[in-house]
């Protein structure tokens, strides 16, 4: 590893009044294949925030930096803090998620991507629901198959975006996640190949799709891929632990020319292994000739007490660090092992119930856990004890039915060959059920596909019983240049509106 020594006379004012030690030397000595060891709440966002801002105080270019983040979220807070640091709009800079940076590509390359420019991207429940489209299907033909033995479409999408996400066959992510599915092998690779080409039909691809023809679309087309390596002079990704086999690929790939990779990340904290990610990209990073090392260790977040227990429960075998705490003394924190989920959730139950009993506020007391589905055996035990609680949790504001919907709309505008969101718009309407909507789709596709229009075959369904005027309406005044707020409001008038208040009087 190489060693700096930091000079005063090249440090901005900006920086050293606004970064500790450790975080300074790793924002202004950063360059080439650097690693940045950022232990819990030791400020790893103030130094990405930071390092993109003194790249753009040494005349950098914003369109020559790309920042891939974990979140939305994520990526949102550092651009937001990094232009108030800068002082600069960052105009043309690229940053988001993987699926996001990997969508601009797509969308930009459509061509050497394979793809219509137009295509949609199905959610996780979308993209579950044409798996049990196929699922049903092959089930159908085969009345021979056990359909208990076959996985349910929510398994046979975890074992396909595995797959795809380490880049192993599908055969060794059975083995791997599911390995008593083994024997249905031949079906659940039909399955694959069914959905695979649904959505090569209805224009359509996953989360998984975007980074994988991301990847297959810069392998296959290297002046492409120089084009935009030549672009990006500064690559910076945030939770580099949490990152698979083929994120690792892509920001190699697109810091291939200029070099500058900086990873951040704790190997420690990795937390994402069952989705594929591979805590082990920090220790193969480090392992490349030249890669340097920086680690953030003042933990400005948690007590002392905390830091200690972090400290004493780092796997030996992580990079060594040792975090120091800045912040006052607070009570010892308690680690209790529990015999099972259920012994878990009465052992919560009962510390809430004793620190109310020892007058605390209930508006003072929080429970903290990894998915929803943890906090169902606490939900009970709770409502056993009569003791009431607020859950904040549930689907995210785009997963929920009524945004669904519009989405629904938007992207059937947009890409009339989406039969997942024809289907979900469809069966709003009155007199259409499942059979109705599958001819009505058949019909628009194949119209599609003729180069009509999809107005044509919705007017030619509309009866006494197939309500779907309002929807032919809502076609038939469309304007190319109408914006996507003014389709969403003319929508909810001419019927969505009164939709919601009679399924929803609330």
């Amino acid at each position: 590893m190489k060693k700096y020594t930091l000079k005063s006379s090249e440090i901005p004012e900006f920086l050293s009044e606004g970064l500790d030690e450790e975080q300074l030397k790793a924002v202004v000595q950063s360059n080439g294949r650097s690693l940045i060891v950022a232990g819990p709440g030791s400020g790893k966002t103030r130094v990405i925030t930071y390092k993109i801002a003194h790249l753009v105080s040494n005349s950098v270019s914003p369109q020559n930096i790309l920042l891939v983040t974990f979140t939305r979220a994520a990526s949102r807070e550092m651009i937001d803090r990094a232009r108030r640091t800068s002082g600069s709009s960052l105009q043309g800079m690229l940053s988001g998620t993987f699926h996001h940076v990997c969508n601009y590509f797509l969308r930009k390359y459509s061509k050497a991507a394979e793809l219509k420019e137009n295509f949609t991207i199905l959610d996780r429940e979308d993209s579950k629901d044409l798996i049990k489209h196929c699922r049903a299907e092959l089930l159908e033909e085969r009345q021979g198959i056990n359909s208990s033995t076959l996985p349910s479409a929510g398994v046979l999408q975890s074992i396909y975006s595995y797959s795809v996400n380490v880049l192993s066959s599908l055969r060794e992510s059975i083995a791997r996640q599911n390995r008593k599915f083994l024997g249905s092998y031949d079906e659940i690779e039909e399955i694959w190949k069914r959905y695979a080409q649904e959505k090569t039909l209805q224009n359509c691809v996953d989360y998984d799709d975007l980074l994988l023809k991301a990847l297959k679309m810069f392998n296959e087309n290297p002046v492409i891929l120089r084009k935009e390596a030549e672009r990006f002079r500064w690559v910076l990704v945030d939770e580099f632990q949490d990152t698979n086999v083929l994120q690792f690929r892509l920001v190699e790939m697109l810091s291939s020319i200029h070099g500058n990779l900086i990873v951040v990340g704790d190997d420690a904290q990795s937390i994402y292994s069952f989705r594929g990610a591979r805590f082990e990209n920090v220790y193969d990073f480090l392992a490349t000739k030249d890669a340097k090392i920086f680690k953030i260790q003042t933990n400005y977040r948690s007590t002392p007490q905390i830091v200690d227990l972090v400290n004493s429960i780092v796997p030996e075998d992580s990079i060594e660090k040792q975090l120091r705490a800045v912040r006052m003394n607070g009570p010892i924190p308690v680690v209790a092992e529990t015999w099972d989920n259920l012994e878990e959730a009465s052992f919560v139950a009962q510390k809430i119930q004793e620190h109310v009993d020892d007058g605390i506020d209930p508006d003072k007391i929080a429970v903290l856990y990894r998915s929803h589905y943890h906090s169902l055996e606490l939900q009970m035990e709770m409502d056993k004890r009569k003791m009431n609680f607020t859950l904040y949790s549930g689907p995210r504001f785009t997963e929920t039915a009524h945004v669904k919907d519009i989405l629904a709309i938007l992207k059937i505008i947009e890409n009339p060959l989406d039969q997942i969101s024809w289907g979900r718009t469809l069966r709003l309407f009155p007199g259409v059920g499942s059979a109705t909507s599958l001819r009505i789709i058949q019909g628009i596709t194949a119209a599609v596909n003729d180069g009509h229009k999809p107005v044509d075959v919705i007017g030619s369904h509309v009866s006494n019983r197939v309500k779907l005027d309002k929807l032919a309406a809502l076609f038939s005044d469309l304007d190319e240049k109408e914006p996507p707020s003014e389709i969403v409001r003319r929508f909810y008038d001419v019927f969505y509106g009164a939709y919601l208040d009679d399924k929803f009087p609330d």
